[in-house]
């Protein structure tokens, strides 16, 4: 994948993450509830049964978490990091700072909806994550090309 398009894709899921909070709670609650509905049969046949608010608290984190994991994939590819990459590391590392903290403080203006800092904790977490998972990837093929070589 090329640079540029891995840029295009960072720009997208921004504007995905911030269109997002930018929703009111009760819209942003509906979502949540939606998906709980879909997990809750999976988690009953496992012998587990959360409440409802439990569970919708539950689903909003990971969704946190996971949007942001797949922000951290697509930085990851679009600096294409390696880890003796130090430079690059740390100009990657801004994105973990400053979108977490526009997204949440995006939030204080949607209705119903408020700025956390334990969300931008749990959004950077989740950019760490999808970012380590590139560079491992990334490791796994470079020590493959080199024992092909």
């Amino acid at each position: 994948m090329k640079k540029k398009s891995c840029w295009i894709l960072v720009g997208l899921m921004v504007i995905f993450i911030f269109s997002n909070s930018a929703a009111s709670a009760s819209t942003s609650n509906g979502m949540s509830l939606t998906v709980s509905e879909w997990v809750r049969p999976v988690l009953n046949t496992v012998g587990l049964h959360p409440e409802t608010d439990f569970l919708n608290f539950v689903i909003r984190k990971l969704a946190h978490f996971s949007e942001y994991a797949l922000l951290g994939v697509l930085i990851g590819l679009a600096y294409r990091l390696q880890p003796w990459s130090w430079m690059k590391g740390k100009v990657a590392l801004l994105p973990f700072f400053i979108i977490p903290v526009l997204d949440e403080n995006l939030q204080r203006f949607s209705s119903g909806r408020s700025c956390e800092l334990r969300d931008m904790l749990i959004d950077s977490a989740g950019m760490a994550v999808g970012m380590m998972l590139v560079i491992a990837l990334l490791m796994i093929l470079s020590n493959r090309k080199k024992q092909e070589d």
